[in-house]
């Protein structure tokens, strides 16, 4: 039975890599100083649960969009990916340092998922002249985004064959 999981697109910032590897080395030996090998588990723990915590907190109008998107709720998944993007629009900081913030290496800045995910959602709603205006918000904001750029191309293909589906008919 195939899978149902759809394949995702996650580039690493590999700079930051040894910012958490770091992170995590200092939490083992801090753990090790104080606790042993009991110590160096807990670090272990607390930098998993705070990479996790931090992100659902911070993140919770993205989780909530993902999620009301996978329900097919597709007014509530764009009001929580505006919410998101707004505030992370009026907290650049936190997305700018996401490597301490959040733990995370991600390339593409939550944002940017947050706008791409509204312009898709949008695009699943029908509502195509929305997305389109979307898209290009993005790359306004992200020039060099892969995920609006070709989201965008993908628009102007469909528009393009259906457009051609017309006139042969």
């Amino acid at each position: 039975m195939p899978s149902k999981r759809q394949i995702t697109y996650r580039p690493i910032n590999w700079l930051t890599l040894p910012l958490l590897v770091g992170i995590q080395l200092a939490l083992v030996l801090i753990g090790h100083s104080v606790g042993g090998v009991y110590g160096m588990i807990a670090s272990g723990i607390l930098f998993a649960g705070y990479a996790f915590v931090s992100r659902r907190i911070i993140l919770s109008g993205y989780y909530r969009g993902m999620k009301c998107l996978h329900a097919k709720a597709f007014d509530a998944a764009i009001l929580s990916f505006r919410e998101c993007a707004d505030f992370l629009a009026e907290h650049q900081w936190i997305d700018r340092f996401r490597v301490v913030t959040m733990l995370s290496a991600s390339a593409i800045s939550f944002r940017e998922m947050c706008l791409c995910n509204l312009a898709f959602t949008l695009t699943r709603d029908q509502k195509i002249d929305e997305a389109t205006r979307a898209y290009q918000e993005v790359l306004l904001e992200f020039p060099g985004s892969l995920l609006a750029s070709t989201s965008l191309e993908s628009i102007e293909l469909i528009r393009n064959t259906k457009q051609l589906e017309t006139e042969k008919v």
